[in-house]
């Protein structure tokens, strides 16, 4: 599948110095299967200032906050890569398949000139927003809609902090590291 890419150049160094909040709003773009939110790597590790830039696609929000890659390692001269995707279901083991059901997953990532890295950050979490229709079950109880990540070896793991939005019908978690929600 094809990705969207949006570049902020060196608009980046600006958006995540002060301590504001800027919103990105992506339309809808038939065809893409992910949406990929590019900077240079510099402009994200500075310090912790409450900036932030939140990029808004059909298959969710990031909010990505200055300093999330503070602390990482030659970063000079790369451009990172911030990409929330689709998420191939079928890649799955059967039982984490068979659990989902119908459900949306999404793939979020980050690379570095194009290589995929991890990434974890306790001091700077990203927020991640993906839209959600309960069923008429789930609706009666909204605190048991849970999130799940799937980590590295296909183990799929509770997430504590989500918590579904019923004004905005998304669900939404605090995440301070990268996988497959």
């Amino acid at each position: 599948g094809s990705r969207a890419v949006i570049s902020l150049g060196t608009l980046a160094q600006e958006l995540f110095t002060g301590n504001t909040d800027v919103a990105l709003n992506l339309p809808v773009i038939p065809g893409a299967e992910g949406y990929t939110l590019e900077m240079p790597a510099n402009a994200l590790a500075g310090p912790y200032t409450g900036a932030a830039v939140t990029v808004s696609t059909e298959l969710g929000s990031l909010r990505v906050p200055a300093g999330m890659l503070t602390g990482m390692e030659n970063l000079e001269g790369k451009t990172a890569g911030i990409t929330i995707d689709r998420f191939d279901k079928s890649k799955l083991p059967e039982d984490i398949q068979a659990a989902i059901g119908d459900r949306a997953i999404v793939s979020l990532t980050l690379t570095l000139n194009g290589e995929q890295v991890g990434w974890n950050n306790p001091d700077a979490p990203v927020m991640v927003s993906i839209p959600y229709t309960p069923t008429a079950e789930e609706l009666k109880n909204p605190e048991s809609i849970v999130i799940w990540y799937i980590d590295g070896s296909g183990n799929a793991v509770s997430v504590p902090n989500g918590r579904y939005v019923p004004v905005t019908g998304t669900v939404t978690v605090s995440t301070t590291h990268f996988s497959q929600y």
